[in-house]
């Protein structure tokens, strides 16, 4: 993370695919099979779905109820994993 109006960069996570959450406090990203958040701000990222699988592209629903993935690159598949609370 940069400030728009310059200064020193924050490091937030290792991971790919981010998405921010419906109320811009976190941030949703891939890393290591996994799904994960950590505050937009920074701060300890969090496992909030583990699996076998590699999971992609993970996206936030509207109500940050739910999140929305596909578990391979070139998948076609989508799953929804009920994460109801992880926003609060």
């Amino acid at each position: 993370m940069i400030p728009a109006s310059g200064g020193e960069a924050t490091w937030l996570a290792e991971g790919g695919q981010p998405d921010w959450s419906p109320d811009g406090n976190e941030i949703l990203f891939s890393q290591n099979d996994d799904i994960w958040k950590v505050g937009a701000s920074g701060g300890t990222p969090r496992r909030i779905l583990e699996s076998s699988e590699n999971e992609y592209w993970p996206r936030w629903s509207p109500d940050g109820n739910q999140i929305l993935f596909t578990r391979s690159a070139g998948s076609s598949d989508i799953w929804i994993a009920d994460v109801g609370g992880v926003l609060k």
